[in-house]
């Protein structure tokens, strides 16, 4: 018989976020500062997310962390009965 589990996988990511405004300034600086003080708010011209790196934390059945097992995870059938223990 089937039993119902709850299979949360857990990723740690780094996401790096561009946003992109054209300003009107009077050098370098100062269009930093005019984006930084929210004074260009009009010049802004989107976002774009990236992925900078991925690390798997885990695997947690029913809210406890559980190691996955895959020799575990296969039906075999022994003739009487489902058990795990497959390749």
């Amino acid at each position: 018989m089937n039993r119902k589990y709850e299979v949360l996988e857990k990723v740690r990511q780094v996401i790096i976020r561009e946003r992109r405004w054209h300003v009107d300034a009077i050098s370098e600086q100062d269009a930093i500062r005019a984006v930084r003080d929210g004074t260009e708010s009009r010049c802004y011209r989107g976002e774009k997310r990236l992925l900078d790196s991925s690390e798997h934390v885990g695997w947690f059945i029913n809210n406890q962390p559980t190691d996955y097992r895959p020799a575990e995870a296969v039906p075999v059938d022994d003739g009487i009965a489902d058990i795990g223990g497959g390749g």
